[in-house]
């Protein structure tokens, strides 16, 4: 195994304005995805999704005056159950188009249009998600569902285990027992 060195940092502040007042855990990025120029644009661009629901795209150039974002998708207000952690942010093709793709604890999945910032509600499951990543290719999703037991059961019911392609179509489900800590 190789040692890895830091071959560079870099930090900026982003002039947001007045959105919804942040929650009770603050707002703060949860991840950054950066694309690279192309050699026809103006520069590379920066997408950043926190924890509130907000997707950001802001414009990678030398000049570090400008730190407004070109858009701000607002992913909470497309939900049923608004008010999650939002924790993924993944670069996808599709099939005919690439999308953003974000994750909610909550049990959402949304898809923004990084060109526009159009956000389009894919799906929610009904006990959230404790986890999920794609594949490095983007070909194929993994979640773990939560599984909350209903008012009246008393024992912990098990998670799922979900592969899904880039399409939403769903290829395996595995129940996974729920977990007993040990004392």
């Amino acid at each position: 195994m190789r040692n890895l060195a830091l071959v560079g940092e870099s930090r900026r502040e982003i002039e947001l304005p007045e959105l919804a007042p942040p929650g009770p855990n603050g707002r703060h990025a949860v991840d950054i995805f950066q694309t690279v120029s192309d050699g026809f644009s103006d520069g590379s661009s920066s997408f950043v999704l926190t924890n509130d629901g907000f997707l950001l795209k802001v414009h990678n150039n030398n000049n570090n005056d400008n730190n407004k974002p070109e858009w701000i998708a607002p992913l909470d207000q497309l939900c049923e159950n608004p008010g999650g952690e939002w924790f993924d942010l993944s670069y996808v093709d599709s099939g005919n188009e690439l999308l953003l793709v974000c994750l909610s604890h909550n049990g959402a999945i949304v898809t923004v249009d990084p060109t526009s910032g159009q956000a389009e509600l894919v799906g929610e499951f009904e006990h959230g998600l404790q986890t999920g990543a794609f594949s490095p290719d983007g070909e194929l999703l993994c979640l773990l569902t939560f599984s909350e037991p209903e008012e009246e059961e008393t024992t912990k019911r098990n998670s799922a285990l979900l592969l899904m392609n880039a399409q939403w179509d769903v290829l395996a489900e595995v129940n996974i027992p729920a977990h007993i800590p040990s004392e």
